[in-house]
């Protein structure tokens, strides 16, 4: 029997967070950018950047200022404000070589003409959804998977090598708290959340074993507990799920003035709506935009956000 360790991170960002598309990639750095970004997944308010020792979240409004910008419906409220977070998870004492493998390319590429020296121009640049970083401590591979409205990483630690290297510090976060098993990274556009931490077993024939664990917050630095009592001669998973806190996704200018919890920790919303674009759903109360002119043309917008983020 294969002796092994396998570490599971769900990482979920927000549908609003994310393109919106049916699928999101991975963009690999072929001299476009700074030469430290190994690769880079786009984000409605930001980047998810893979360095090589650290994932940086690099977050922004500037869609919003833009759009603000640009907007031609001859209201006048105020100029949005540019602003931006950058927090990086820094898995500390990585060994990281530099060996990788690329997997589940792209049938699109993109070209990147910059500057007038053609040999450092990047042509048919396929992006990627599967991104493994061997050895990324001793015997310890880091796996990194973009889903639709999502991305996952993963350790994948083989037979004889210790997890227990394995220790990230969040930099940046406006706090990093830990409650109830629950390990909230703030940041001014809401927190950054990894929960549900799931551990289990799994031989070779499937069997399923369920194995206590819970996070450690040592200031900043996070690591994982882990029952002994687990069979190191099987496959361990390790899978908490990472969250943003959740975005209207609007296209319109909205502001947001007054909130509330329900019974059944449903969230409510209340604010104004500058323009169509605002996301409703099936039987809402009016579809249509009916703001008028001038400097006070604006709907109220009421939205519901379930306890699970879902919808």
């Amino acid at each position: 029997m294969c002796k092994g360790f396998y570490f599971v991170l769900l990482l979920l960002l927000s549908p609003m967070l994310l393109l919106g598309q049916e699928e999101n990639w991975m963009h690999p750095n072929e001299g476009q950018w700074d030469e430290k970004i190994l690769y880079k997944v786009e984000l409605v308010q930001g980047e998810f950047l893979v360095e090589k020792d650290k994932f940086t979240y690099a977050l922004h409004n500037f869609s919003d200022v833009y759009n603000h910008a640009h907007e031609d419906d001859g209201s006048h409220h105020e100029k949005e404000e540019l602003k931006m977070h950058t927090v990086q998870s820094i898995f500390k004492h990585s060994s990281w070589g530099g060996e990788l493998r690329e997997e589940k390319k792209s049938d699109f590429y993109r070209n990147y003409f910059i500057g007038s020296d053609s040999t450092k121009w990047a042509k048919k640049v396929h992006s990627i959804q599967l991104l493994r970083l061997i050895d990324f401590y001793p015997g310890i591979d880091l796996v990194i998977e973009t889903k639709p409205e999502s991305i996952k990483y993963s350790f994948d630690v083989s037979p004889g090598a210790d997890p227990s290297v394995i220790k990230i510090e969040h930099i940046g976060a406006s706090k990093v708290s830990l409650e109830n098993n629950q390990l909230n990274i703030y940041t001014r556009f809401g927190p950054i959340v990894e929960k549900n931490l799931k551990v289990w077993n799994q031989s070779e024939e499937g069997r399923i074993t369920d194995v206590g664990a819970s996070f450690k917050l040592d200031s900043s630095m996070v690591t994982f507990e882990l029952d002994e009592s687990y069979d190191s001669s099987e496959r361990l998973i390790i899978d908490p799920e990472l969250t943003f806190s959740t975005f209207t996704g609007s296209s319109a200018d909205n502001w947001g003035f007054t909130a509330a919890p329900d019974n059944n920790t449903n969230l409510f919303a209340g604010g104004i709506v500058f323009g169509t674009g605002y996301p409703i759903s099936t039987g809402a109360y009016d579809n249509t935009y009916n703001g008028g002119e001038g400097s006070l043309a604006f709907d109220i917008g009421i939205s519901k956000f379930s306890a699970d983020g879902a919808n």
